[in-house]
């Protein structure tokens, strides 16, 4: 989550904790952290770190770095291990659940990490049909922190 929406939704942060979901850190308003010096990404991934954890009473524990931007410097300072993903959906892009839903079925394997995002009504709308999808071919789901301990 971006911390500047924790900031604005503290009751939704709240709801989607409480419903047993890993809330990850994504920076404070979507900076490419990549363009900042190892520092200020930093400060920028403990602000958001300490606004989480002043919401939900956890500490993030994995950082999804926005477009997927990161660079060594910033990657040594940070104690928290970085996510990212193996299939892009380019949901934000195309706008299309059909899309993202075809997109995944062509690339999806044994512990991916498939990159959607909430705020896309066609992602949402299409999320019952993928998991089903997915449900079929065997396939289960655990948080990124679970992922990345295996």
């Amino acid at each position: 989550m971006l911390g500047s929406l924790v900031n604005e939704h503290p009751s939704i942060t709240k709801d989607v904790f409480n419903a047993g979901h890993e809330i990850g850190n994504h920076s404070y308003s979507h900076e490419n952290l990549s363009t900042l010096s190892a520092k200020n990404a930093l400060k920028n991934i403990n602000k958001t770190n300490a606004i989480i954890k002043a919401t939900t009473g956890f500490e993030p524990l994995t950082v999804r770095p926005p477009y997927g931007a990161r660079n060594v410097k910033m990657e040594k300072s940070m104690h928290q291990p970085i996510a990212i993903w193996d299939i892009d959906t380019l949901d934000w892009k195309t706008r299309n659940g059909a899309t993202t839903f075809q997109r995944i079925k062509d690339s999806v394997h044994s512990g991916c990490i498939i990159l959607m995002h909430d705020i896309q009504p066609s992602s949402a709308e299409e999320l019952d049909e993928i998991l089903t999808y997915l449900d079929r071919k065997g396939y289960s789901y655990v948080t990124i922190s679970q992922l990345q301990a295996n």
